[in-house]
This record gives structure tokens, sequence and C-alpha cells, in this order.
């Protein structure tokens, strides 16, 4: 059966003292202002990261610190708020002692925060009639928190020190009133404290659309009600996401990967995984996963959690509510002190390469399980890089963040999609026009990079080239990237997608090619940079691909005449011949 476009677990219906028709009416409720406070923060925040990328989330919590919903934003922010936030209920600062006009800030991984330094995570009690009802919550990336590196991304660091200012959980107002000394110690150690504050009080904006939405529901519908259909909520979403793991066969799925290297030394990092189910739950076992390095690819378990419930809610198809429910039927174990459960002091700036690794091999153990309903590996990693303009006391003076992905993986009944985002993280484009009003630079080349989808019957997506000049002035080039020497891997005979090449002033005498992890390049007026990404990897046998799709690729320049005839045995002369 189904309810309100949802499918419905066949106990479902079970009697809660809710009526379901209400339960869908407030859920959508809620489901708008989490939205609402999305748009808010996208068009008062001053960063391109935020404005453009859109590298934020914003929710409602409950007082228990229980995740009532999130906006549709990047999922690897999903179910990162509840836990920072009971950290802070539990270590910090008391749910008792929360007054109206509190807002908590904290961006540590290891006190509270989830991501890493540069996300700066706020939360706002929200009071209905003297009581607390709830607390707005909202994680946003900014362009720099101090440390060694402008932009706080230092690929070379060894602990978090070097990372930026680390941040426990601290009261940002209280009351109402901005507590001076914090934004002072905020102005102290930021490069751009001016950009970091607009941004600051774009969140802060947010969450004040969050309470009045959360109020405004509150009169509609009545207090008593609404608490009512958020329990029946939550366990809505465990119903459904139990159901959904009923139809994975029991058994136990293993499968590993491994990044290039931690950008310290060229050894890669392994990440495995025992995969295993049993009726209607999961248990995801990172057992044997390398031990975290003295370099910033570590991850929190957070993370690593968050990349799990991402990968089984994709793979079950239904329209889960994202909520604290849906998270119950799955156990994930992850040894401390490993790269997927980082312990202090171990630098983390780097993390979402570890990140996209894990949502690699949580896919590949699925695709056992499931072989007709699991793609190849996407691109596997966001091609994070800056760009650090430098005036002439070498101070910063701007900051060009950008995001670079890639081709999706081939899968039974389909090709890989060009260059989008996938997975994990669900970044913007940045438009060329606005990049170029905003900085000194040039965007010379934008376009698809041909052969980079892996071969099979159905071919991974394509990256992209996109080549940066820089046209006056100095600046520092930083990159986090991946998947140069391990491309995306293919299933079913299917080949690798295309590897990442970061390339300094390509076809001259000056051409330089770049490690994937990498900070602080000097670059002078004239240098360009071409940053090229990764394809999908190939799903199924290439020589079993249709001709007309071969015919096709070449005829829109996805591959070359070589591959047609090398890789799918296919004249390019006759490609289109059946």
């Amino acid at each position: 059966m189904s309810v309100a476009g949802f499918e419905v677990a066949p106990d479902a219906d079970v009697a809660t003292g809710v009526d379901p028709v209400m339960m869908q009416v407030v859920k959508n409720a809620l489901d708008s202002v989490a939205e609402q406070m999305a748009v808010t923060l996208q068009y008062t925040a001053h960063s391109t990261v935020i404005r453009e990328i859109l590298d934020f989330a914003t929710a409602l919590i409950d007082p228990a610190g229980r995740l009532i919903t999130q906006s549709t934003a990047a999922p690897i922010f999903v179910n990162a708020m509840g836990p920072t936030l009971r950290f802070v209920i539990e270590h910090a600062a008391p749910i008792a002692e929360w007054e109206e006009g509190d807002v908590y800030l904290v961006n540590d991984p290891y006190l509270g925060g989830s991501q890493h330094l540069p996300d700066l995570v706020l939360f706002r009690p929200i009071f209905y009639r003297g009581r607390l009802a709830g607390i707005a919550g909202c994680v946003a990336h900014h362009v720099d928190v101090g440390g060694a590196a402008p932009g706080s991304y230092l690929m070379t660091a060894t602990e978090i020190y070097q990372e930026g200012l680390r941040i426990p959980p601290v009261k940002l107002f209280s009351r109402g009133r901005l507590v001076k000394d914090i934004q002072k110690m905020l102005f102290a150690n930021i490069r751009l404290p001016e950009l970091v504050w607009g941004d600051l009080e774009a969140q802060m904006a947010a969450m004040q659309v969050g309470e009045r939405g959360l109020i405004e529901i509150f009169d509609r519908f009545g207090a008593d009600t609404v608490g009512a259909c958020i329990d029946a909520l939550l366990d809505y979403s465990e119903r459904l996401m139990r159901h959904g793991i009923r139809k994975i066969p029991n058994g136990r799925y293993r499968f590993a990967d491994r990044l290039d290297d931690d950008g310290v030394s060229d050894t890669p990092v392994e990440i495995t995984l025992e995969l295993t189910v049993n009726d209607d739950s999961l248990v995801a076992d990172f057992t044997g996963s390398a031990p975290q390095r003295n370099a910033p690819i570590n991850c929190s378990l957070a993370m690593t959690t968050a990349v799990v419930h991402y990968a089984l809610t994709a793979a079950i198809g239904a329209d889960v509510p994202v909520n604290d429910g849906c998270f119950r039927p799955v156990t994930v174990v992850a040894p401390p002190a490993t790269v997927i459960n980082a312990s202090p002091p171990a630098p983390v700036v780097g993390r979402m390469a570890t990140v996209h690794r894990t949502c690699d091999v949580v896919i590949g153990a699925l695709a056992q399980a499931l072989p007709e309903d699991m793609p190849a590996a996407y691109y596997g990693m966001s091609t994070t890089t800056m760009l650090h303009g430098m005036d002439d006391n070498d101070n910063l003076a701007w900051v060009l963040f950008e995001i670079g992905v890639g081709g999706w993986g081939g899968a039974f009944a389909r090709d890989g999609l060009d260059t989008t985002s996938a997975h994990v993280h669900n970044p913007a484009n940045t438009p060329i026009e606005m990049i170029e009003r905003l900085h000194p630079v040039v965007i010379d080349r934008y376009e698809l990079r041909a052969d980079s989808g892996g071969a099979g019957r159905h071919r991974g997506g394509l990256g992209l080239i996109r080549d940066v000049r820089l046209t006056h002035g100095r600046a520092r080039f930083t990159a986090l990237a991946d998947r140069m020497k391990f491309g995306p891997y293919g299933l079913a005979g299917g080949q690798p997608g295309g590897a990442t090449e970061l390339i300094l002033n390509p076809g001259t005498p000056a051409e330089r090619r770049l490690p994937s992890k990498i900070s602080g390049v000097a670059l002078k007026a004239g240098d360009v940079l071409s940053i090229r990404t990764p394809g999908g990897g190939g799903f199924g046998a290439p020589d079993t691909r249709e001709r007309a799709a071969v015919a096709a690729d070449l005829a829109l320049g996805k591959i070359s005449a070589a591959a047609a005839k090398e890789i799918y045995r296919c004249d390019p002369d006759r490609a289109g011949e059946s």
C-alpha cells in the first residue's frame, strides 16, 4: 500500500494513535521550514562556497538531539548535526541551561563537531510558550578558519593544530546578546574575518527562520499534535528502512578499495568493509581499515556513519523521510584510531577523500548483494581546489574555492551521467561569470573530457576539463584530489574510469604535473591550471556495447576513434552500421 506517494511497509498502518494524514501534513510543514532555512542561508551568504556551491545544511532537531528534518543539501551532512548536538548537551551545555536567544557554536571534530574545522556548526533553541520545543541547527563551510595555510587546507598537515582554530562548544550569543570575546577570538585567528562573519550572520538568519517556522506549526496544529506526529514520523522512517533492508539477501558481503596516498606519504590508504545483512537490520564493520595517518585524510565516525546511511537509503530506493528513525536499524563498527574513526590529534581537513572512498566501498559491497541494482564506481572524489590571491604584503586577499565533479558509474541498464554530482555530496556548479567577476581569473576551457568514462556495455560518465588562468597578481594553489593512481572501478567486466589530472601550464615548456594533494603552489599572472576530473567506471564487457551507442559516442566526441577500435572492437568508419 502507499500513503502520499511513499512506499509503506506492510506493518506501517499499525495503530499509533496518530492520524496518518495529519502525520504527512506535519511532515511536509517541517520539511518546508528546513528548506526555507536553506534558501535564507543561500541568498544571504557572502562567500561563493555557500551561495553557489551550496556547501551547507539546515535542520530541525528535538531537545533530545533527534534529527526531525533536514534540508535537501549534501548527503554527507545527514545525521551530522544530531550527534553533534547530543555531544554539546551531554558534555558542554546541559539542555536545562539553554535560554531563549542563545546560539551555540562548535567546529572541533573531537569535541562535538562532526566534519572538519572549516565547517562551523550553530545551534539555536526554539521556545514555545516558555518550554524548549526544538532546536534549529545549521552547518556551513567557511573560506578560512586560520591555521598554517590560507583557506585552512594544508595537505601536508600532520596534526589538527596546523589546520585552524578549534572551537569547542561555546555560546556565540547569550540571551540574544553577542558574546564579544568569542567574536574577538574569531577575528584574531581568521584571515578574512568580515567574510566569515557575514556567512555566520547568514547562518543565524537561517536559524531565525527555522524558529519562526516551527512556532507557526505549533500554533497551527498544537504542540501535542506536532510532538505526537514527530514521534510517529521517526517510527515510520524506521519501518520503511527495515522493510527495505529485508529486500537485500541475508549474508556477508566484503569489499575493499583504497586512496592513492594520504598527502604526506605515497603509501595507499585501504578501506575494508564487511556488510552483514540479517533480516531487517544491517551491520557495517570496517575492521581492517588502515590506521589513522599523520596526514589530513582522516575521518570522524559521524561522517563514516553518514556514508553508510546514505548508501543504504539510496540502494533501498524507497522515499524514506530523513530523520533519526531511519538510522536505528543500522550499526556501524569502526575501530578507533583508524582513518574512518580518527582520534585526536589526527588532522582531518582532507576527510572528504576518505568519505568518498568509503562510499565506493559500501556501494561495492552492496553490488555483491544487488548486482543488477548497484552502479559501478562514480568519480570517487570531489576534486577540491583553492586559489588564494595574495596582496603585496603576502596577506590573503581573496579565495576561489571550487569543487569539481566527474562521471557516474555505468549500471546494469544505463550509461553513467556525465560530470554530475553523485552520492555523498551535492555541490552546484559555480557560474563562470560569477567567478570572473569576483576574482582575477579567466576560465579558458570548460568541457567534457573525452575517453574518461570507463568502457563497458554501459559506459561510465565523463569527467570534465577546466582550465583556469590567473590574469594578474599572485596566487597560491591548493588541491585535495584522488583517483590519480587507482581509477574508479568497473563492474561485471567494465573498465575503470579515467584518472584525475592536475596540470600547471599544460602544453607549454613550463608544463608541470601536480600530485593529488598539494598546498601552496605559487602562481603568477598568465599561469594556467588545468583541472581534469575522473570518469565513472564501466558496467559489463566493452565488446558487448551496442554499435549504435558507440557511433553516438563518436559523433558526440565522448570517445575517440582509437577507443572505438581498440577498446570497443568497432571500426570507427562503420560504427553506425547494425
